[in-house]
């Protein structure tokens, strides 16, 4: 099996894996918010984890320019601009836990999210595309994916330019850190947003 081939299965097999992960997940968890990050993180990590254990490394964690961090954050500022508001539905279970359960959402969605996508992503995903079939594709197929991944959930226009966001981001600095930047900064000023709005 060629190079080519190789890593063509790996990336169909992740798919499937993160889906499967994805599904077993929903069937086994009640229908709210906090089990719909958990099956997010879930199937993010088993999708990372296979392609790691296929010997697929990814784009560096740490070792970020300074000034694509200062740009990170200053995009997801921009991204949180009200011209495409996003609505609170997805926060209606939120108000339906106790303190802790309400801090653990926060921190789901705030930082383990972007964590886990980034790096199955924009990781894991982006470099393996990249690397076997150019950085055209790379982005493209990656960008396809993720946007796949999030139909059916609110603003998915703004998710869309996230996510193109994210992966330039990535692809132009070889490094997830921005992208997570980005990403977690995003999600914590949605956050505020949305608490605060309900």
């Amino acid at each position: 099996m060629t190079t080519k081939t190789k890593a063509f299965v790996d990336v169909i097999l992740s798919l499937f894996i993160v889906f499967i992960a994805a599904a077993l997940c929903q069937l086994s968890l009640p229908a709210d918010g906090l089990a719909d990050m958990l099956t997010t993180i879930v199937s993010m990590v088993v999708g990372s984890l296979f392609l790691a254990w296929r010997k697929h490394l990814t784009f560096p964690v740490l070792d970020a320019p300074l000034p694509s961090i200062v740009l990170a954050i200053l995009i997801a500022f921009i991204l949180n601009v009200p011209i495409f508001p996003v609505g609170v539905e997805s926060l209606s279970s939120f108000y339906e836990y106790r303190i802790v359960g309400r801090i653990v959402f926060a921190i789901l969605i705030c930082l383990f999210i972007p964590i886990c996508e980034e790096v199955y992503f924009r990781g894991f995903f982006l470099k393996t595309v990249s690397d076997h079939f150019g950085n055209s594709a790379g982005v493209f197929i990656t960008l396809v994916v993720f946007i796949l991944m999030h139909l059916g959930q609110e603003g998915i226009f703004v998710i869309t330019i996230s996510g193109i966001v994210y992966t330039w981001l990535a692809y132009r600095y070889k490094n997830i850190l921005p992208a997570f930047l980005a990403h977690s900064t995003n999600n914590i000023l949605w956050f505020i947003s949305a608490t605060w709005k309900a």
